[in-house]
């Protein structure tokens, strides 16, 4: 989700300690202009809901599975997140944003936007925390494609002895290296934010 840094207000707020929804309505009751951040670590890892607020109510809301770099939007990351405020593995950080900044984000991020504001009135925080989600993600995950090289070999026609390498072949290989360096780098980003938030949740 593109959003600006903000002024914090919580940072490391751990969430098994917080009575949420008390959190949450003093935030509305203020009118507040912001963000919620919560990091949890569910089945899959390292998993970031942002509730963004706007004179109080909800206004967008993004999800996402770091491991899979899977993102749910709008009324479904909105779900997933509150689902988080219950998490016993998580923290909570929040940032206050002038108007302005909220209506920057906003205009960013139309997917994320939720149809509606969701006010005190009409917020639905679960009663306890639910593992549905975790399950419905692994079923919408695509299954993983099969190479060239794989399907060559499950067909039967591998690449014979003293075959040319072809300019093609030498282009996937470097494509799949980039791939392999980048998705080291992220593994590595991923395993960073994943030890701070163990480091908060140990104090």
């Amino acid at each position: 989700m593109n959003i600006s840094a903000g002024t914090p207000l919580e940072r490391g707020k751990k969430i098994s300690e917080t009575n949420v929804r008390d959190y949450i309505e003093r935030l509305m009751a203020e009118r507040f202009d912001g963000y919620v951040s919560i990091s949890s670590m569910g089945k899959y890892g390292l998993e970031e809901g942002t509730i963004v607020f706007h004179n109080g109510a909800f206004v967008s809301s993004d999800y996402e599975y770091c491991k899979f770099n899977k993102s749910f939007k709008s009324t479904l990351g909105l779900e997933r997140s509150l689902n988080a405020l219950l998490s016993k593995n998580g923290v909570l950080d929040s940032f206050s944003l002038t108007a302005n900044q909220v209506q920057l984000i906003l205009a960013l991020n139309e997917e994320a936007n939720l149809e509606a504001p969701v006010t005190k009135e009409t917020m639905k925080i679960p009663v306890s925390f639910s593992q549905s989600y975790e399950e419905d993600l692994s079923s919408s995950l695509p299954s993983p494609e099969m190479s060239k090289e794989q399907l060559f070999k499950k067909l039967g026609l591998s690449k014979q002895p003293g075959e040319k390498t072809t300019r093609e072949t030498l282009m996937e290989k470097a494509k799949a290296e980039d791939k392999e360096i980048i998705t080291t780098v992220e593994k590595k980003q991923e395993d960073d934010r994943v030890k701070k938030l163990q480091d908060l949740l140990k104090r």
